[in-house]
């Protein structure tokens, strides 16, 4: 076995001569661009615009005049956005320049280690390492990104034939390569379907013609902004782009999020000036162009790539100008707008009606009018399709009409169709949810409750049905209709020429809003993700893991399923929009795939263990392996800041051990500092992000890092004893803005009687993995790939610190945490159904990762505490203690042995009482922020809005039985004292008789035994969410800006 290997992620101690904190200050406006001139034009030359490749007859490359830079401009090879990849020696200088002057991730693939140092050196030298640019040991014999994936790609030497192809694998379709000397540009593949409307095109026939996008999936991207969308939001994919346009909080402006739609990462944004109501019609693409309706009454033309304005349409002559526009929709040379001429209150969330409109056509050279089309009644905006020459509209009042889009003259009326929508829907008006889909030779208008297809020449009726009652009518191209049946998880299938109803299908595929669909498989829009597979009539999935956005629904276009942010409270692990690319052959791999490759001996290997004092140290996050933020050494009370260190833009929580304190940083640093003045005893580097804690024992230090490996390195030095990889490839994405493993170590590190437990994972669709390790020696004890732990191969989504206690360890997992034997890795249970909703306090965060939906666990005994940056229940209340005594429904939380939800109950309590109870009679400060207790034998300690409450433990559990009239009472009884906490603490700590308590702005030190405010020290931002360790009689404190503190007596 060769234990020396070298890793694609280099990483180590940086040695004492390049003292980490020196290297990482920010260089002055002097030195910072202090080039040689040729530097300077190459810096030029990197940021020239993207987007240049459209659609190309050929890969062919290109000949450059010269290799220097002004070549490089003139041929506007390398971009501003996106990921620069460069591979081979000499980069360092080169992956710089092009951070300091652009907008996107820079990776270096170096040809060995020594190279990958200088690279990364030099990135730590201008304080953009782990942030906007890593390094690794890699070549073009196979790229570790997936495909399409970078915006540039520079290779100074000659490949072979194998080499070309792999650059071209990775090379987006908008990008360029130089290898050699020569240009080659991306090409699209012909057979992409862009996906320009809300409804994928004008006739509203929400089915891409691109088949081979089907589950299985892969994880291609993770962007974490915009996390969350407005209801009226709308996500566009086309000619590699992704555009999202979401309102972020109610009240306020509609902003266009565009994204590289191949690797998520992002291109431009821009406010639009939209009035209250649905967004979904008011824009459009096409081509390298985005059409959109600003104002209400003017067509911006935005260059897709840049978002530049290229030209705007204001309303032309004959159309009245207090018209608000509804819908854009561009054919050939032509705009056809639908206009309204009610003011915007009168729109609603999922429908629209107006007291007259007007549908006119503009020139699109010129902007002039063609024509114009008046009417008196109600349109829903949904109910507009265009096809074979007409358009097609709903009118509650007059029934179905058709206009030519030549003349604007009416073509027919068919009045019976005021009946298709009688039953209204639930929009909250006569017309409802009600659509239209013009497809092959007939024009079918559906609602809640019935379908009625219309010749579109004649308007006569062809046939109707009732057998809707659902949220969206796909037609796929085999002669069927399918119409998706929202929460009912059904689907029927009528005959597409008949109407008549062909069979009802059960399928997993829940969801309120909107299906989507190519012609092999069908998408569930809403709630959760579910995939039918149309070809051989089976279920794929319903993840729990992620989910589409109600309006729009699940976008397959372009190679890739792309998942928009949502805007519901719905149980979901990954927030923010997503990508998933086909998995094809691809399988999950094993846990001990190229095992012995994935182990690597360092220098401090040998090294004894060193015998510790618990009372000196905070080893774990929030103390221990429990989490039970506890600990018998005692502090002193502050009066002062004695130093304080930035370090980065984010850290962990602090650990303390062997002498020294512990931070990681959201730059793949671990510092090590003294606790005397908090100056630097060593600095680690890892290859990524580190999320969670280290974690300290025995004189050794364990570090978790999104690069997909676990690092054991010695405390005291810094000087690595053994690393190993959870990441079972070698394959590199962009998550949240940051370049990291496919497989990032999340979980942090726990470690009991010698043994390390860490988790591997993002997404169970891509396999997560679970390790029992020797702590010393790093040699597997066990391990288990929990991404696939029932018969519809789901499992868990790692992520947030785990924890363990009495033979068990539990993961952190979103919303469905899981336990398992320590002994040999068996499931005692997991939840794939715990409801979570996320808390209205976006000011206290576990970590930067907001997309994770990460959580924290906390073991009592028989009792768990749940949470993080979510809450629990459908209720929407912080916590839930859980025990073993008794069962509950499947909305709250897993027990300990049984995994089971229960509360904490006394022994004889009614079992029917307890099944009927509201759980949020349990919880006092219901309506506050989300914040985690501290429980000790017989005291729990809760932070609350404006206070800190004690409880006697043993009376608290009583509170939820006695009804909701007489809860405040009992809560009364319960509470021992009640503090005033200036600070709105949220992050509690127990120091033998003190409890600690962290907000916004002071530390807070109480007496345990009353409550009594016995000092506070004001701290310059406010505390991450437990970011306290309590050590020495000193308090370390890590605030939201990447700061540590140490508190002086």
């Amino acid at each position: 076995m060769n234990w020396f290997r070298p890793s694609i992620f280099h990483a180590g101690r940086i040695s004492a001569d390049k003292n980490c904190l020196a290297s990482r200050r920010r260089l002055s406006m002097r030195n910072r661009f202090k080039f040689t001139a040729s530097l300077a034009i190459l810096v030029v030359a990197i940021f020239a615009v993207a987007g240049m490749a459209g659609a190309q007859s050929s890969p062919a490359s290109q000949p450059v005049a010269s290799s220097d830079a002004a070549s490089l401009v003139k041929d506007k090879v390398l971009a501003k956005s996106g990921v620069c990849l460069l591979i081979g020696k000499g980069h360092a200088q080169l992956a710089v320049d092009a951070v300091r002057n652009g907008t996107g991730q820079v990776v270096v693939l170096a040809p060995d280690e020594t190279e990958c140092k200088v690279v990364r050196d030099a990135l730590d030298a201008a304080g953009v390492y782990g942030t906007r640019a890593v390094a690794m040991v890699g070549s073009c014999a196979a790229i570790p990104m997936p495909e399409y994936y970078c915006n540039t790609i520079v290779v100074p030497q000659a490949l072979d034939e194998a080499g070309i192809a792999e650059v071209k694998r990775v090379l987006s379709p908008n990008g360029k390569a130089v290898v050699a000397g020569k240009v080659i540009s991306g090409v699209f593949p012909k057979s992409y379907d862009d996906w320009g409307y809300h409804r994928h095109d004008p006739s509203n026939n929400a089915v891409s013609s691109e088949d081979d996008i089907a589950p299985p999936f892969r994880t291609q991207w993770i962007a974490g902004q915009p996390a969350w969308a407005s209801g009226d939001m709308v996500s566009l994919v086309a000619r590699g782009r992704t555009i999202i346009m979401s309102r972020e909080k109610e009240g306020t402006k509609q902003t266009l999020f565009v994204k590289d739609a191949f690797n998520g990462m992002p291109l431009w944004e821009r406010t639009v000036d939209s009035p209250e109501g649905s967004a979904y019609r008011k824009i459009a693409m096409g081509g390298d162009s985005v059409y959109l309706i600003d104002g209400g009454k003017n067509i911006l033309v935005l260059d897709a790539a840049t978002g530049a304005e290229t030209r705007k349409y204001t309303v032309p002559d004959g159309i009245d100008p207090k018209a608000g526009w509804e819908r854009i929709v561009i054919v050939g040379d032509t705009f056809y707008v639908h206009a309204t001429l009610s003011d915007s209150e009168k729109q609603t969330r999922r429908g629209k009606t107006s007291d007259g409109g007007v549908f006119f056509a503009m020139n699109k050279d010129n902007g002039k009018l063609l024509w114009k089309y008046d009417y008196k009644g109600d349109v829903p905006e949904r109910t507009v399709s265009i096809g074979d020459g007409a358009l097609f509209f709903y009118d509650a009042k007059k029934g179905a009409v058709s206009i030519d889009i030549k003349t604007g003259k009416e073509l027919w009326v068919n009045a019976e169709a005021v009946t298709v929508l009688k039953n209204g829907g639930r929009g909250g008006t006569p017309t409802g949810d009600a659509s239209s889909v013009f497809y092959n030779d007939k024009v079918v208008f559906y609602g809640q409750e019935q379908a009625l297809a219309l010749n579109p020449k004649t308007g006569a009726q062809l046939w109707s049905t009732d057998a809707n009652k659902g949220r969206a009518m796909l037609f796929a191209g085999d002669g069927k209709a399918y119409m998706l049946n929202g929460w009912s998880k059904y689907f029927t299938i009528v005959d597409e020429a008949s109407g008549k109803c062909v069979t009802t299908k059960t399928a997993d595929l829940p969801g309120c809003g909107s299906g989507t669909a190519t012609g092999k498989t069908l998408y569930s829009g809403g709630a959760y993700f579910g995939a039918y597979d149309l070809e051989n009539d089976k279920p794929y999935y319903d993840s729990m893991a992620f989910r589409s956005t109600c309006a729009t629904g699940s976008v397959p276009s372009n190679g890739l399923l792309s998942i928009m942010p949502h805007s519901c409270s719905c149980n979901i692990d990954v927030n923010g929009p997503l990508a998933l690319t086909p998995a094809g052959k691809w399988k999950i791999p094993a846990w001990d795939k190229d095992i012995a490759a994935r182990f690597v001996k360092g220098p401090a290997f040998d090294k004894p263990l060193a015998k510790t004092d618990p009372k000196t140290e905070w080893p774990n996050y929030r103390y221990d392996a429990k989490h039970s933020a506890t600990t018998s050494g005692d502090v002193a009370v502050p009066k002062t800041i004695k130093w304080k260190a930035k370090l980065a833009k984010t850290l962990t929580a602090p650990t303390v051990g062997g002498g020294l304190v512990y931070v990681g940083g959201d730059d793949g640093h671990v510092w090590a500092l003294k606790p005397s003045d908090g100056t630097q005893a060593w600095c680690f580097r890892t290859g990524a992000c580190v999320a969670v804690a280290p974690t300290f024992w025995q004189g050794r230090l364990f570090i978790a890092s999104d690069d997909g490996w676990v690092y054991c390195v010695d405390a005291a030095t810094g000087e690595l004893a053994w690393k190993f990889r959870g990441a079972p490839e070698e394959r590199y994405l962009q998550i949240d803005g940051r370049i990291v493993s496919t497989w990032p170590a999340r979980s942090g590190v726990v470690v009991e009687d010698g043994t390390a437990y860490f988790a591997a994972g993002m997404v169970y669709h891509d396999g997560a993995y679970l390790y029992s390790v020797d702590a010393k020696t790093g040699k597997i004890v066990w391990a288990k790939q929990v991404g696939q732990l029932d018969d519809k191969e789901r499992g868990v989504n790692p992520r947030g610190p785990m924890a363990l206690a009495d033979g068990r360890v539990y993961l952190s997992s979103g919303g469905r945490p899981s336990c398992y034997k320590t002994s040999d890795g068996s499931v005692l249970w997991w939840h794939i159904d715990m409801h979570i909703r996320p808390t209205g306090d976006d000011n206290i965060k576990l970590s930067r990762f907001e997309w994770s939906g990460g959580s924290e666990m906390m073991i009592d005994g028989d009792i768990i505490i749940y949470g993080g940056p979510r809450l629990i229940g459908w209720g929407a209340y912080p916590f839930l203690l859980c025990g073993v005594n008794d069962a509950y429904p499947y909305k709250t939380i897993e027990a300990i042995k049984t995994g089971k939800a229960v509360l904490e109950v006394p022994k004889g309590a009614d079992p029917a009482v307890e099944k009927k109870r509201n759980i949020a009679e349990f919880f006092p400060d219901p309506e506050g922020p989300n914040r985690t207790p501290v429980l000790t034998a017989d005291v729990v300690y809760w932070p609350q809005s404006g206070s800190v409450k004690a409880y006697d433990r043993k009376k608290l559990a009583n509170v939820h039985l006695v009804g909701k009239a007489n809860q405040p009472k009992a809560e009364q009884d319960a509470t021992i004292w009640k503090a005033d906490a200036p600070a709105d603490a949220h992050t509690l700590a127990v120091a033998g008789h003190k409890v600690l308590g962290a907000g916004p702005s002071k530390r807070t030190v109480l007496s345990k035994a009353e409550g009594r405010v016995l000092g506070s020290v004001t701290v310059p931002g406010s505390t991450i969410r437990n970011g306290l360790a309590v050590a020495g009689g000193a308090i370390y404190i890590v605030t939201e800006d990447g700061t540590i503190c140490c508190t002086g007596d």
